[in-house]
């Protein structure tokens, strides 16, 4: 649980519910070369495993000498 998934929730019950229901999430994080630099990625993303037809979203972290940006564009709380 990262401080980014708890924002998405408005009440510390709704997080608690959430949570319990879909129980841990577990991350295997790849790293790829992007135009923009190092990314790590995660499930979800549309380079995860390399199969970029299965996902169109972006679940990563990408790492650039003067900024790293998290990019999530699909729903996975």
């Amino acid at each position: 649980m990262t401080l980014f998934d708890l924002s998405q929730f408005k009440s510390v019950d709704e997080a608690i519910q959430s949570v319990s229901l879909r129980g841990p999430r577990a991350y295997a994080t790849q790293m790829i070369k992007t135009d923009e630099g190092l990314a790590a990625v995660w499930e979800g993303d549309r380079n995860y495993n390399s199969r970029s037809g299965e996902s169109l979203g972006f679940h990563r972290l990408v790492m650039t000498e003067s900024v790293w940006k998290f990019q999530l564009s699909f729903n996975h709380t």
